[in-house]
């Protein structure tokens, strides 16, 4: 498994952040290159506010890679979350957990694959959550004009945000966690756990990829 890792706690629930070696990166903007003429998701089945949102091809040779991809930082994240909830059990006296699983033997699905996003400016994503238990996105391209937006944005406010992500947990949104989005990151966290993405002004175009894990199992 990768160690080059951060778990964030912002809230409740936890936001895995790691980033794709050049290797990685480079086969992941091969595929959405590749893909980039490819089929076009209705937008009545998903909430981002924007043009062009595609599905991927997703034949073995692609998802065999892809799983290989994902496979540690899943393991990592779910390894991170046991024991944390082990060492809160614990320290409040409460009942052992089960024995700690064979993380060797973890098995999951990402359903009919991982699927594109590509925004442009004044586009967005509002507040939603994701089917399945846990759910993924990768910065495949973000154009360095989307980051610097905090600073140059011609509007006086106290929350500069725009173009980023944003986790929201609790009531009425009580909690929240904001990222820059950065070519090459990624980032894993629980599906229920509500996010969004706020919209940018620059002429570019951002490209993410995002993806749900179902039926995670361990052998006996």
């Amino acid at each position: 498994m990768t160690n080059d890792y951060n778990i964030i706690i912002p809230f409740g629930p936890s936001i895995y952040e790691a980033e794709l070696t050049t290797e990685q990166l480079a086969w992941i903007q091969d595929y959405a290159e590749k893909s980039s003429s490819g089929k076009l998701i209705d937008n009545n089945n998903l909430v981002g506010n924007m043009e062009k949102q595609l599905e991927l091809p997703y034949d073995d040779s692609r998802a065999n890679y892809f799983m290989d991809l994902l496979n540690p930082h899943i393991k990592n994240y779910m390894k991170s979350d046991y024991t944390r909830s082990y060492d809160l059990t614990k320290n409040r006296g409460g009942l052992d957990l089960p024995d700690e699983p064979n993380w060797e033997t973890l098995s999951y699905n990402v359903g009919r694959g991982p699927w594109l996003n590509y925004m442009r400016a004044n586009e967005f994503t509002p507040i939603h959550k994701h089917a399945g238990v846990l759910s993924g996105i990768i910065m495949v391209s973000v154009p360095e004009e989307i980051s610097k937006e905090s600073e140059t944005y011609p509007i006086k406010t106290n929350i500069r945000c725009p173009g980023q992500l944003e986790w929201i947990h609790g009531e009425w949104g009580s909690g929240s966690f904001k990222v820059v989005p950065v070519t090459g990151k990624f980032y894993l966290f629980p599906n229920a756990l509500r996010h969004q993405v706020y919209p940018f002004k620059s002429d570019v175009e951002r490209i993410t990829m995002s993806w749900n894990i179902f039926n995670p199992t361990f052998a006996e």
